[in-house]
C-alpha cells in the first residue's frame, strides 16, 4: 500500500482488526477505543495529537483526523467527553463504558490469536519441516494479511495462485488457510475472517472524506454518481463486508447528508450485462469473469442461479428499493440544477466569433 493505516508490526493490531467485528457499527468501536484511552490517561484527558498517537501505539491504528472527529462529534453528543478550553483537547464528562470488560474481550481475542499462531507454527513445522516460532508466524500471518487485496481474496479461493518456485512465508500462509479452510467449524478460520472483516470496513471507513463539513451546504440534494461496481454492491452481489460498507455509504449520503444517489444510463447498461454474462456462465458451470460476481456466486449458489432473471429487474430494485435515480429521471431544466451548468451552446458561439475558422 502507498500509506500506512495499521501498522503490522504492533503486537495488537491484529486483535484491534478482530474486534472491529464485536458491534454492528464500527463507529462505535473507533469511540471505544477513544473513549478507553481516555479513561486509562492521566487525568482522562487527552491532546488531539495525544490520542492520535496513541492510538497508533495501542492498536496499531493510524486513526485520520476525519475519522477521530467524527468519533469526537458521536461522543460529545452522547455527553460522554467534552472540550477543554485553549486547545487542551478533550477529557471524559459521563460515560457508563466499562474500561475492565473492554479489556476482557481485547485479552479473549489475544488467546484466540495465541491459538491461531500456535496453529500456523505447528502446520509449517510439522508438514514443511519449518522452523516457525509463534512470533515468525504472527509476523508472516500479519504482512500477508497486508497485502493489498489478499485479505479480500483470502477466503474466497479454492487455492492461493502463488509462484511455487519460491517457497516464500507467503506461500506457507497459503497453504495453511487452505488447509483450515477443508474444516467449515475452524475456529481459526473465524478468527481470521473477523480479522480480514475488521481490515476491510477499517479502510472503507478510513477513506471516507472528511465528515467535518457543512453537509447541509455542500451536499444536501446533490446526486452521487455510483458505478458499475458500487450498483453491483448496493444490489447485494458481492461478500458481506463490501455489501455492508456500501450500505453504509447510501446510508451516509442519503440519511445524515441528505443527498441523492444516482446513475447514468451506460452504467444501467453494464449492470445489466455484467449480471446476464454472469448468468450465463454460472448455468454454463463456467467461471465468471468478474471476480466479485464469481465470489458472490460461491457463497450464494441460489442468487447466482437468479443472475439471469434479475438482470432484468435491475432498473425496478434501483428505483423502488434503493431510491437510485436513474440520470434521465432529474429535471435538467430545474433552477437548482442549471445554476452550475456550462452553457457549452453560448461559450461556443462566442469563440467562433472571435475566430475565423
Amino acid at each position: 500500500m502507498d500509506w500506512v493505516i495499521f501498522d503490522m508490526s504492533n503486537q495488537n493490531t491484529l486483535v484491534a482488526l478482530a474486534y472491529i467485528k464485536s458491534e454492528d457499527n464500527p463507529l462505535t468501536v473507533f469511540c471505544n477505543y477513544i473513549l478507553y484511552l481516555l479513561l486509562i490517561a492521566p487525568n482522562q484527558s487527552l491532546r488531539v495529537d495525544e490520542l492520535k498517537s496513541n492510538l497508533l501505539n495501542r492498536f496499531g491504528l493510524d486513526m485520520p483526523k476525519q475519522m477521530i472527529d467524527t468519533c469526537i462529534r458521536i461522543l460529545k453528543k452522547n455527553g460522554n467527553i467534552k472540550l477543554l478550553p485553549h486547545g487542551a483537547g478533550y477529557s471524559i464528562e459521563s460515560t457508563s463504558f466499562d474500561t475492565k470488560e473492554f479489556e476482557a474481550v481485547l485479552h479473549r481475542l489475544q488467546k484466540q490469536e495465541a491459538v491461531v499462531l500456535a496453529s500456523v507454527a505447528d502446520f509449517v513445522n510439522q508438514k514443511y519441516k519449518k522452523n516457525w516460532t509463534q512470533e515468525d508466524a504472527k509476523r508472516n500471518l500479519s504482512y500477508f494479511l497486508a497485502e493489498e487485496g489478499y485479505g479480500a481474496k483470502l477466503f474466497f479461493q479454492e487455492e492461493f495462485q502463488i509462484d511455487s518456485s519460491v517457497n516464500s512465508p507467503s506461500w506457507y500462509i497459503g497453504r495453511y488457510i487452505s488447509h483450515i479452510r477443508q474444516s467449515k467449524d475452524s475456529l481459526e478460520l473465524t478468527y481470521l475472517e473477523d480479522i480480514v472483516n475488521g481490515m476491510m470496513i477499517y479502510q472503507g471507513v478510513y477513506q471516507t472524506t472528511d465528515y467535518n463539513q457543512d453537509k447541509g451546504q455542500k451536499f444536501k440534494g446533490t446526486t452521487f454518481y455510483f458505478d458499475t461496481k458500487l450498483i453491483l454492491r448496493a444490489l447485494g452481489y458481492s461478500w458481506d463486508a463490501q455489501v455492508q460498507a456500501t450500505s453504509e455509504l447510501i446510508n451516509l449520503i442519503t440519511d445524515e447528508y441528505k443527498g441523492r444517489i444516482g446513475i447514468f444510463h451506460q452504467t444501467l447498461a453494464e449492470v445489466k450485462n455484467a449480471l446476464s454474462r454472469a448468468g450465463r456462465s454460472y448455468n454454463n458451470a463456467e467461471r465468471i469473469a468478474d471476480d466479485e460476481l464469481q465470489i458472490y456466486s460461491e457463497l450464494n449458489p441460489t442468487g447466482a442461479s437468479l443472475f439471469l432473471e434479475a438482470s432484468t429487474s435491475v432498473e425496478e430494485r434501483l428505483k423502488n428499493e434503493l431510491k437510485i435515480c436513474l440520470c434521465g429521471d432529474i429535471e435538467w431544466n430545474s433552477p437548482e440544477t442549471r445554476q452550475n451548468v456550462i452553457a457549452t451552446t453560448e461559450i461556443a458561439n462566442y469563440i467562433k466569433s472571435k475566430h475565423k475558422f
